[in-house]
């Protein structure tokens, strides 16, 4: 039995990490179809102002309030996964760093503190006027460039196909 043919539209940060995931699972057939394709960092592709993607800065930090129980699963995944990249694959472009977050005003504990690694409470000594509770932990960043190029590769070394092709309409898409 052949696998599902699927097409994505769209060759950043999030087509590649989907194509790539459908690939995974090995149950489709998985084209991606961008105008822009990531190549060498420095090639015009890349510098396009037409691609938001290579012009990127990223890094973890959780946003979801203490209900979002979504949001702080996905939220978690993202950070565990990013995690192994970093320490498995320095080549993905993604890194640790220690990271700081103040808050003025804090009625408990922010959910991820006993999620993420090295957390630990900052000393209300050592808090800026203003600030009643900080919280230091390992976080992530993400050379985006670097990791567009990871991406196209584990998609492409996968058996993954890539069109550089101009879409005017998702329709076109459908057609190919």
């Amino acid at each position: 039995m052949s696998n599902q043919p699927v097409i994505v539209i769209g060759a950043g940060v999030i087509g590649l990490t989907v194509a790539n995931k459908l690939l995974q699972s090995t149950c489709y057939d998985v084209t991606i179809v961008a105008e822009h394709i990531p190549d060498t960092i420095f090639s015009a592709s890349m510098r396009s102002p037409k691609w938001a993607s290579p012009w990127a800065g990223a890094h973890w930090r959780a946003s979801a309030n203490k209900e979002d129980k979504k949001l702080q699963q996905m939220e978690i995944q993202t950070y565990n996964e990013m995690l192994e990249l970093a320490v498995n694959e320095p080549e993905s472009g993604i890194s640790t760093a220690t990271g700081v977050d103040l808050y003025e005003d804090l009625a408990e504990i922010p959910w991820y503190s006993s999620m993420v690694k090295d957390a630990k409470n900052i000393s209300t000594k050592e808090l800026p006027p203003g600030v009643s509770h900080g919280l230091q932990y390992t976080t992530l960043l993400i050379n985006v460039p670097q990791y567009l190029l990871y991406l196209k590769s584990k998609f492409t070394n996968a058996g993954g196909k890539i069109i550089c092709r101009t879409l005017h309409s998702i329709s076109e898409a459908l057609d190919m």
